[in-house]
């Protein structure tokens, strides 16, 4: 059971949380989403698929890689204007294809906050444990959530306003959102 010293409720986004949201919503939970950039087997493939130059594209639609497979993927990335933005369209699509998901969104409580903990063994006086540690790389990750989450709430999951949603997170409002990712996508964001 998770120990996580959070005042009030919490979803885990990890794939070491308690919740079964919480693993969903991880990004390196296997998916298989169809998106703009080719299927996509996990959210957190996608991510840096985006930034990373000569990724081999077969990765891509797979749900989990192999070290040989992670050691073919160039250590080299590049800075994507509209990151997050991408990022928001993924997690649109993920959620918005599940509505076992949508459901449990909409059932949280308005208190419930989105936090991201992994697990990290440590040894103390020769005893070896486990403790969560905060994921603070995961911060926009689940401010995004938290966005899907108020749309749902308020009824109003649906194209025109995933569309706002996503442009909302536009980093350079000048370009659109697919405009100069690793790889090329079409796209009118």
């Amino acid at each position: 059971m998770e120990t996580l010293n959070i005042k009030g409720p919490y979803v885990n986004v990890s794939k070491y949380s308690d919740s079964k949201l919480g693993k969903v919503l991880s990004p390196g939970h296997p998916v298989s989403i169809k998106t703009l950039l080719g299927v996509v087997g996990t959210l957190r493939s996608a991510m840096v698929y985006i930034v990373t130059p000569n990724y081999p594209s077969n990765l891509l639609a797979k749900r989990s890689l192999k070290r040989f497979e992670r050691n073919r993927i160039p250590k080299q990335t590049i800075d994507v204007p509209n990151y997050w933005a991408v990022v928001t369209y993924l997690l649109c699509l993920r959620i918005k294809e599940d509505q076992e998901v949508i459901d449990e969104i909409y059932n949280l409580d308005d208190e419930t906050q989105f936090v991201s903990y992994n697990k990290v063994s440590k040894t103390t006086l020769g005893i070896k444990s486990s403790a969560y540690k905060p994921n603070t790389d995961m911060n926009m990750y689940l401010h995004i959530i938290d966005s899907i989450r108020r749309l749902i709430r308020q009824g109003v999951f649906y194209d025109m306003r995933i569309r706002e949603l996503i442009i909302s997170y536009k980093d350079d409002k000048d370009k659109s959102v697919f405009e100069d990712l690793a790889i090329p996508v079409e796209s009118d964001l």
